[in-house]
């Protein structure tokens, strides 16, 4: 397994001053880039960001983080949207929701679906767990390729809890 750490740009504001977090296993990548705004997110671009099969929603799924580039590149086959019911900020955001679910297979978020756990596996083949024990399309398992998962061993997991 592999964690690249990108760094935020030099003199942000408090949301642009995110670190971004991609983690690799094999073929199943995830990145997880906190409270970044769209300033931030154009300067990750700029390192070079990965095709990752899970997407934790930068800002909590506001409108100002996210970009059809951003979603050019990342190419997320689930996106996980970590917010608190009726937050009075209005999270996630309309048009956010609109870009994520134009690309993602799946459009997980805390406050209808609870806590959610994604076990990774090295052919990018992947399980998910949610704490409402239910999810869209009632699918709980989906992989990206036709070869079989090692064993069935778990071998990552992306956690994302409520707020």
């Amino acid at each position: 397994m592999t964690l690249r750490v990108i760094p935020p740009p030099d003199g942000s504001d408090q949301n642009n001053n995110s670190i971004g977090l991609v983690v690799e296993y094999g073929e199943f990548t995830a990145l997880i880039t906190g409270d970044s705004e769209v300033d931030e997110l154009q300067y990750f671009l700029t390192l070079g960001v990965p095709d990752v099969t899970v997407l934790k929603a930068p800002h909590h799924g506001s409108r100002d983080a996210v970009t059809p580039a951003w979603l050019s590149a990342t190419k997320p086959e689930i996106v996980v949207i970590s917010c608190g019911a009726n937050n009075p900020y209005g999270h996630p955001h309309e048009w956010a929701l609109r870009y994520y679910n134009a690309v993602a297979s799946r459009v997980l978020r805390t406050d209808r679906d609870g806590e959610i756990t994604i076990h990774g596996r090295e052919d990018r083949s992947y399980e998910i767990l949610t704490g409402s024990g239910h999810l869209p399309e009632t699918v709980l398992e989906r992989r990206a390729s036709e070869t079989p998962a090692m064993g069935g061993a778990v071998n990552v997991s992306v956690w994302v809890f409520p707020d």
